[in-house]
């Protein structure tokens, strides 16, 4: 792509994940989306290094150093989405990290791709050389370092500027911390923004983690105050010192963890703030907790929430996480949202906090919340403006001009202290450098990109009005989709990102759609159906990853249902009022399908199929070899009818498809035997044959067919249950998900009634409350692959369904990506792809670590996941079956 661009004048920036809002990723021709990029990485030596590629997810690595007490040291809001590429590109810090345990300093070596063709690992001195013996690149660092060096007025000036948080510019500080080209060039990589390269691999030192901790959130009535208080918590020894204005707090109000009693009515100057102390003895921090409470009292707080419990940790540190979408939302629909980044010396922070404000009311920012890094003088804050209004976008100008006069000749702080330079600030980075230091960024520049390929305008541009030009418009759809302000939270939750759309793509897609002018391009796309809604798996693990609640599968399913009319509609309503019917029919396509495969292949069935799929309304199941017809005989349960425990339901597709068990019990029987061990009576319920949960018709969008479903279902089970008084078991964590939230929207009056008095549960939690206590299991030496699916984690179910795989071996291999397995339904039978994008990684994991094995509890996902990984997988009652006979 390099030598396409160089040799036809194009230029490239590079796209990662793309959770910064400050403009790295906006350009003007080529976008190298890397989203298909290798995403894997290696710990080694106890956790102390982790080898990554630059499109690993920061917290998919945290998830696997917390077992051996150790994390990445940045430590951005959005580590749940942003890629480690991207952490690199912007120098990115965080709530703890502060300068110390930055990328730049914790850094153990990277590789990355020059503009020349050099592929420069750091961690292999020779390539000293070929720096040296390449376009004078070496001899170029060396002659810039030179300068520095003899020019004491430079170089006390980059000193000067690192003695806070910054990423104004390049790096200039690694010329005066390195001696060698190599490590001066690996390190005014990072923080580069991909204007000098292509960074692929990076290898981080880790910081260790504090096994004991205590999370406070204080609101304190005037922030004039609050510098004092910030340097005492600080020099107690706080790990992390958040802040938070009285915006910022009214934003997330409503969040889990907050108090709501006093945030409706807080003064202007008001804040609040979020601190964390961690120490290795429990009992050294009951001790700070007490010193700390001093501290505190001593500022009048209105309110104090302090806590050891580590959920209610995680709740308060996700309202801190979730700010920036939760500002955003509250911005006037149709404004387009800006971000910046400030930083300033700690002794000036409180009244640097003060200016701002007054900064933002002066130019009618009234609503833009101020929250930041209390322990770095590091502030954030939100911008909502209207572009396409000429006044509005020169108002922005004046406020962006007397912005950097501010933070620059007052403060002497930085534009950007941890999100990288951006468009927003290109104009201003000679202003903040000065004319000497700007003069080297650009040096660097034309020694290593001479031909300018690489994310022009970004850092260096001759364009003093870049800042106002391709803004993003962000139009109104008049749904909950118009919250969104594009911060890519959901990504790495979506099993479609890489096939087609993640969530915050078909959102941009609608907004393209919906505007008069098409920016974005996408409404000119092939198959926008296939993009936009047949290849979304509506599985709504997007909403749990979104701070403000956006639904994308909720809102497929809407638009899914505005095209469900006249013959589909009826369709669907008829099979949904007697689903043995349509029972009979997909068991007959299948064995139909089978048929004609050995004439004509399974191979050419399939493709016919699926273009049918793709260009028409048809929504044909493809052939799964894993997939069985499953037989009309239903085992035999033997129960004690005077003394029931369960209520046993056997969900539609388990009842249409089976897969080959080999010598594990089919899943029926295994729930059967598991009860019997126990000392359970449980029957199957009656009429189950004609029953369905009704998710099919929902995520498919007949919501009428949904609505008829699930008050047949509700209707049964309560006679079946003794009118509530017998749980019943799911044998699908999808379905019982399902069921458990019903609401009265889709039930009658009556019904809704019914169902709340009954009590629902899946595999999982038959297995953790029934029959673990209960029944003794031995455990294998086999490797096994663990899989929660989408039902299980928005169940709240993950951790119990980890807990029970660990009775089954010491060797359970988790997926590291928090995405459902993509089967969807019966997206699977009709989009196969899907479920083979989205287990890519997963079935990369397993093949490393040659997994014999795996277990989910769902069999859909069972069936996805075999295909997938090449390994048979069961339901995880089968394997507790199995190990406890």
């Amino acid at each position: 792509m390099i030598t396409f661009a160089k040799a036809d004048k194009r230029h490239l920036t590079f796209r990662a994940a793309a959770t910064s809002l400050s403009g790295q990723v906006c350009g003007n021709d080529i976008i190298v989306n890397l989203n298909k990029y290798p995403s894997g990485f290696y710990i080694s030596d106890n956790g102390k290094h982790v080898l990554s590629s630059a499109m690993a997810i920061g917290g998919q690595i945290n998830s696997k150093l917390i077992k051996f007490q150790r994390k990445l040291g940045p430590d951005p809001a959005s580590i749940n989405s942003c890629t480690v590429g991207g952490m690199l590109a912007n120098n990115s810090s965080g709530m703890a990290s502060g300068i110390k345990f930055n990328p730049y300093n914790t850094v153990k070596s990277i590789k990355y791709l020059l503009p020349n063709g050099l592929l420069i690992d750091s961690s292999n001195t020779e390539h000293n050389n070929l720096l040296m013996c390449h376009d004078n690149i070496g001899l170029g660092l060396l002659r810039l370092k030179d300068i520095i060096n003899t020019d004491i007025k430079i170089k006390n000036k980059i000193i000067n500027k690192y003695q806070i948080k910054n990423t104004v510019g390049y790096s200039l500080n690694s010329f005066l911390d390195f001696d060698s080209p190599l490590d001066i060039l690996s390190h005014l990589m990072i923080g580069s923004e991909g204007t000098l390269g292509f960074i692929s691999e990076v290898e981080f030192y880790t910081i260790a983690l504090k096994p004991y901790k205590t999370t406070f959130l204080c609101i304190f009535p005037d922030i004039s105050l609050i510098n004092n208080c910030i340097i005492a918590l600080r020099e107690l020894g706080a790990v992390a010192i958040e802040l938070m204005d009285s915006i910022s707090l009214q934003s997330v109000q409503h969040n889990v963890g907050m108090p709501k009693d006093i945030l409706s009515d807080l003064p202007k100057l008001a804040c609040g703030l979020l601190f964390e102390f961690s120490n290795d003895s429990s009992d050294n921090l009951l001790n700070l907790d007490e010193a700390v409470r001093k501290i505190i009292s001593s500022f009048n707080p209105l309110n104090v929430i302090s806590s050891r419990e580590a959920q209610q940790q995680q709740r308060l540190w996700k309202i801190r996480q979730g700010l920036l979408p939760a500002l955003g939302k509250s911005r006037q629909l149709g404004t387009s949202v800006i971000i910046e980044d400030l930083a300033f010396r700690s002794e000036d922070f409180s009244k640097a906090f003060i200016d701002l404000r007054l900064l933002l009311d002066k130019f009618d920012y009234h609503k833009s919340g101020i929250y930041g890094h209390g322990m770095d003088g590091n502030v954030h804050f939100i911008i909502a403006e209207d572009f396409s209004n000429d006044t509005r976008k020169a108002n922005f100008d004046k406020f962006i001009n007397e912005l950097s006069e501010l933070v620059i000749d007052k403060y002497n702080g930085s534009l950007k202290a941890e999100h990288g330079t951006g468009r927003s600030i290109a104009p201003f980075v000679e202003k903040e450098w000065g004319k000497e230091c700007y003069d080297i960024i650009k040096e660097i520049k034309i020694l290593i990109d001479p031909c300018n390929i690489l994310n022009p305008d970004i850092i260096i541009s001759d364009n003093p009005q870049i800042h106002l030009e391709n803004i993003k418009a962000l139009p109104i759809l008049n749904s909950e989709a118009d919250s969104c302000i594009d911060c890519g939270y959901c990504e790495p939750s979506c099993p479609s990102k890489n096939l087609t759309f993640s969530p915050r793509q078909r959102i941009a897609l609608l907004r393209d759609m919906a505007s008069n002018h098409s920016m974005i391009g996408f409404s000119d796309i092939k198959n926008v159906s296939y993009y936009l809604e047949q290849t979304c798996a509506t599985d709504s693990l997007c909403k749990d990853a979104c701070p403000v609640d956006i639904d994308t599968g909720n809102l497929i399913k809407k638009i899914r249902n505005e095209k469900r009319i006249g013959l589909s509609k009826f369709v669907a309503d008829l099979i949904a009022s007697e689903l043995d019917l349509g029972v009979s029919v997909i068991k007959f396509m299948s064995q139909f399908e089978k048929l004609i495969s050995k004439i004509i292949s399974k191979e050419n069935v399939n493709r016919i199929i699926n273009r049918l799929n793709r260009s028409t309304f048809f929504e044909i199941p493809q052939l799964n070899n894993l997939l069985q017809t499953a037989s009309k005989t239903a085992p035999v349960l033997v129960y004690n009818s005077s003394k029931l425990d369960l209520i046993y339901f056997k969900p539609c597709f388990s009842r249409i498809f089976t897969s080959e068990n080999h010598d594990y019990t089919d899943p029926v029987e295994a729930h059967l035997l598991l009860a019997t061990r126990a000392g359970l009576n449980m029957k199957l319920m009656k009429e189950n044959s004609d029953l369905c949960c009704g998710m099919a018709f929902s995520s498919k969008g007949f919501k009428s067919a949904f609505i008829i479903s699930a008050n047949k279902f509700v209707d049964e089970s309560f006679k079946s249950s003794n009118e509530g008084a017998i749980p019943v078991l799911i044998d699908s964590s999808s379905c019982a998900f399902t069921i458990n939230n019903y609401t009265s929207e889709i039930l009658s009056y009556e019904n809704y009634q019914k169902f709340k008095s009954m009590k629902f549960i899946d595999s999982i939690d038959f297995l953790s409350d029934y029959i673990i206590p209960k029944v003794k299991i031995r455990k294998s030496d086999m490797t096994i692959a663990a899989f929660a699916n989408c039902g299980a984690k928005k169940s709240n179910n993950e951790t119990k369904f980890y807990s029970i795989a660990s009775h089954c071996s010491n060797n359970i291999i988790s997926p590291v990506s928090n995405a459902c397995c993509g089967f969807a339904g019966d997206r699977g039978l009709i989009f196969p792809e899907l479920y083979g994008s989205s287990l890519k990684n997963f079935s990369d994991e397993i093949n490393v670590a040659q997994s014999l094995i795996g277990i989910s509890s769902n069999l859909p996902c069972e069936s996805a996941l075999a295909d997938t990984c090449k390994i048979p997988f069961y339901s995880i009652v089968q394997l507790i079956e199995k190990l406890s006979r």
